[in-house]
């Protein structure tokens, strides 16, 4: 049984949540607020909402051999502050029966207590980083972690007949003189292959995140990896002003001005395998390296060979303390040395039956 097969999300999966939606922007005005303090339209809020409906979606494909499914939550609040609650509130199985893992009591949500609490967070397949909020940190809580592909034109799925429908855009050729170029576009439009994709990465416990991540607190930007490209040893550092610096951990935070600011995201790699080369005082926003045998760097495959890292600066705007790493270090696939954090999936679906089958 794959769980981390990449699964895609139908129509059929995507309807209930556009109901939920269109609900939830009438009744719900205060929740159209998004980042910056912009008031979303309603293409602009689904959208933004779009990722919600993956909490349901991937537990009942983990679920898919069980007796039950998650519930989806469809609940609709008046005050904001009584949102607070788990991402799964609850199991559903044969003859309607029903455990909830948390209930509502009068303005919030109370966990029940050895009841798993499971935060989904959904990462964009374009996505470099992942982060937390120290609010949502709790060293028990499970954070299951999913990346998404959601179609640029998705929406067009959900339309009902809009492309089948002729509607006649052509234009006369009279105002045409010359069109050889092609800067006209034909208004031919093709139906999306898909609504989305979404594929589980990992599930770890708060305490795993706080081991990997890196805390930055408001004010503070991290630092992370843009890109990796394979270089010539001519084009380093000039033989003459060169420095080899062995990496010896496979867990490897670069401090280029030995500053111990934590400032650069970890770096996971085989231990002994690549040096650094640069000069007596190291630069900020890039590191050259030479990898002496062919190991793994984060999700990046490396040969024999130099190659240069570039890094990217993330502007946070956020005003509370959150704590980041490279999406990747979160990601099964590329755990390829023991240094990386212990994935909790099969932990957390025994939780989840033990939840089901001890309610009688």
């Amino acid at each position: 049984m794959n769980n981390y097969e990449t699964i895609e999300i139908t129509k059929e999966d995507f309807l209930p949540y556009l109901h939920w939606c269109l609900i939830k922007f009438q009744i719900d005005p205060s929740s159209r607020r998004g980042i910056g303090g912009v008031n979303h339209k309603i293409g602009g809020f689904i959208d933004r909402f779009s990722n919600q409906c993956v909490n349901w979606i991937i537990f009942n494909h983990l679920l898919r051999n069980e007796k039950f499914k998650v519930d989806p939550d469809y609940f609709f609040y008046r005050e904001k502050s009584a949102k607070k609650c788990a991402d799964i509130i609850g199991l559903k199985g044969e003859n309607g029966k029903v455990v909830p893992l948390t209930y509502f009591n009068k303005t919030e949500w109370v966990h029940i207590n050895n009841a798993p609490f499971i935060e989904v967070k959904t990462l964009r397949k374009d996505q470099q980083i992942a982060h937390l909020g120290m609010t949502q940190y709790r060293d028990n809580n499970y954070f299951v972690y999913v990346e998404s592909d959601f179609d640029e034109l998705y929406l067009f799925n959900l339309i009902e007949g809009f492309l089948e429908k002729d509607f006649d855009m052509s234009m006369n050729e009279i105002y045409v003189k010359d069109n050889s170029d092609n800067v006209l576009l034909s208004s031919k439009v093709e139906r999306p292959n898909k609504i989305a994709t979404i594929r589980l990465m990992g599930t770890y416990k708060g305490a795993d995140l706080k081991e990997h991540n890196l805390e930055f607190p408001m004010g503070k930007n991290p630092r992370y990896i843009g890109s990796i490209e394979k270089v010539n040893e001519k084009d380093t550092i000039n033989p003459n002003k060169r420095i080899a610096t062995k990496i010896t951990d496979e867990r490897f935070i670069y401090d280029p001005w030995e500053e111990k600011l934590n400032e650069w995201l970890p770096i996971y790699t085989k231990a002994n395998s690549i040096q650094m080369i640069h000069k007596e005082r190291k630069t900020k926003g890039y590191l050259f390296i030479e990898v002496e045998e062919p190991c793994f760097l984060n999700e990046h495959h490396l040969e024999k060979g130099f190659y240069k890292i570039n890094f990217k600066i993330l502007d946070r705007s956020g005003k509370e303390t959150e704590i980041f790493n490279h999406k990747s270090v979160y990601d099964n696939v590329n755990h390829n040395y023991p240094v990386f954090p212990d994935d909790r999936t099969d932990e957390l679906i025994q939780e989840l039956k033990l939840s089901y089958y001890a309610e009688r």
